[in-house]
């Protein structure tokens, strides 16, 4: 496990290869730019020039919080944590309203280790506490909190495969459905790799709804599905697995690593 820093990115190595680049820099959200398989595959980023997983969403208090929108996403502290089996850090951020006021304080946290399959593991918490005291409000819009843009030489090939933990298939099946996970396989350079997302029991609204669409964005999305409006008053938490993995697996497979997922003991440092 390596990690490697400068000004503006991170990039993580699983078994020496490119695994995860997290991008801060000036004038743009930060994001995972691009999550890979094994040998450099890329599973996901750069599809039409999107990022492979960005936090933010559409109309909060009636403002958008992505690139392009009127409020900002601002980077503060970010602190980097390095083990011998796993590499990741904290990032502290706050989103600012077009007025530049402070609306939601945001920690991130991303934690990496090598995972089965010869592929590698992102997890990813993500803690928003409101800063207004009449607290905020996420509207059920089109663009939910967490998505993940798939590579388009895995999600465009005619034998990829999107499905849910019910057996349903294709993004048409998936989107707006209730699912604990949802994985995708397809064949990058001559080789079928995967990738698989998995919600985490604590969650609100868990088992979440999923967005999917034929573009290729894959989104755990309570809100959108719930078609009301969130008001958030107090600090909430939110957990997320991303695994990538090298040859084809079965649905079991990735049912038993949602089982290990959940069993875990959660970690609520966020380096506060």
């Amino acid at each position: 496990m390596y990690l490697q820093t400068d000004s503006q990115r991170l990039v993580v190595l699983v078994r020496g290869e490119p695994f995860m680049t997290y991008a801060y820099g000036p004038g743009r959200s930060p994001a995972v730019d691009v999550l890979c398989a094994a040998d450099n595959r890329q599973v996901a980023g750069c599809n039409n020039g999107a990022p492979a997983i960005t936090i933010g969403h559409s109309s909060v208090n009636q403002v958008s919080y992505l690139d392009g929108g009127l409020g900002s996403i601002e980077p503060h502290e970010i602190i980097v944590r390095r083990g011998i089996y796993s590499a990741g850090f904290v990032h502290h951020l706050v989103w600012r309203d077009n007025l530049r006021r402070g609306v939601i304080a945001e920690s991130r946290r991303l934690r990496v280790i090598a995972g089965p399959c010869e592929g590698g593991i992102l997890d990813l918490t993500i803690r928003l506490t409101p800063l207004l005291s009449t607290g905020v409000i996420f509207a059920a819009d089109g663009h939910d909190l967490l998505q993940i843009h798939l590579a388009s030489s895995l999600f465009s090939t005619q034998i990829g495969q999107m499905r849910d933990e019910h057996g349903r298939c294709g993004w048409e099946e998936v989107n707006g459905r209730i699912s604990r996970w949802v994985s995708v396989d397809g064949v990058v350079r001559g080789e079928t790799v995967g990738i698989v997302v998995l919600d985490h029991p604590r969650n609100p609204f868990h088992p979440t709804t999923w967005h999917a669409d034929q573009l290729g964005t894959l989104s755990p999305s309570p809100i959108i599905w719930a078609g009301v409006e969130e008001i958030l008053t107090k600090p909430v938490v939110l957990r997320y697995r991303v695994l990538t993995h090298l040859g084809y697996v079965e649905a079991g497979w990735s049912h038993a690593r949602f089982l290990e997922y959940a069993s875990e003991p959660s970690n609520e440092n966020f380096g506060d």
